[in-house]
């Protein structure tokens, strides 16, 4: 699996954004392109920003503040940490929670085991929740998706290869012994034979236009701002959403 590390002090959350999109969501994008599309500054990026920036992608994403960190029910998520009160706030990737330990992805560290104890002093209680579960996208290289596609030529080929000599062989038995059912089988034989080829040829360029897709595609990525809105209370005592 790539793994994205961090650079400098502040980039963590596009670090961590690159992860998501590219592990996760199946996108592509370098780390300038990223930088281009946020509020990328000297701090770094808000929470604010990052929950803008998913919901082009994943609709019910938001921010919520809690006391408990069972209330994360999706996977993976977003939480905010700091280790006191005069560092800057550090993002991380909630992995997946066992028993006594939870998984994070440290764009500093990489991948970190800890226990709900240790994540309680660093954890802020804040979290982007995507809402929903998401699941490693397992790609799938050029090479293999090439192979695959171009099965039906290797089929087509073989098949041209037997009209062909099908062809011939009544030419010859025609040139030989000129008969009505001979002709009539030679050219039987031919109409197959250039039938063959035009499905041939359709099919190459279906696969080329796959290709072409797979190498060329770009992403594009369209941007709007959205208006801050206040914090608002949602149905648990415990937590609250921060953005809408």
């Amino acid at each position: 699996m790539k793994q994205y590390k961090q650079l400098y002090q502040n980039d963590c959350a596009i670090v961590i954004m690159l992860f998501i999109l590219n592990q996760y969501l199946g996108i592509d994008i370098s780390r300038n392109e990223l930088i281009n599309q946020v509020e990328f500054n000297i701090k770094g990026l808000s929470t604010y920003s990052m929950v803008t920036f998913f919901k082009k992608y994943l609709p019910n994403t938001n921010a919520y503040s809690t006391t408990n960190i069972d209330y994360l029910k999706h996977f993976p998520s977003i939480l905010l940490l700091q280790k006191n009160e005069y560092e800057i706030g550090h993002f991380v990737i909630y992995i997946k929670k066992t028993k006594n330990k939870i998984l994070i992805y440290d764009p500093f560290k990489g991948y970190e085991k800890i226990n709900k104890k240790k994540l309680y002093k660093i954890w802020k209680g804040i979290f982007i929740d995507f809402g929903v579960s998401l699941k490693l996208i397992k790609k799938k290289t050029k090479k293999e998706n090439i192979k695959v596609n171009r099965k039906p030529l290797f089929i087509y080929e073989f098949i041209e290869l037997g009209l062909t000599i099908t062809s011939l062989y009544y030419f010859t038995l025609t040139l030989k012994e000129p008969s009505i059912n001979n002709i009539l089988l030679l050219a039987v034989s031919i109409i197959f034979y250039f039938t063959i080829i035009k499905l041939k040829l359709l099919t190459f360029k279906k696969v080329l236009s796959e290709i072409d897709k797979k190498i060329n595609h770009e992403i594009v990525y369209k941007l709007f701002n959205l208006p801050n809105k206040y914090l608002k209370s949602i149905s648990s005592i415990d937590h609250k959403l921060l953005f809408l």
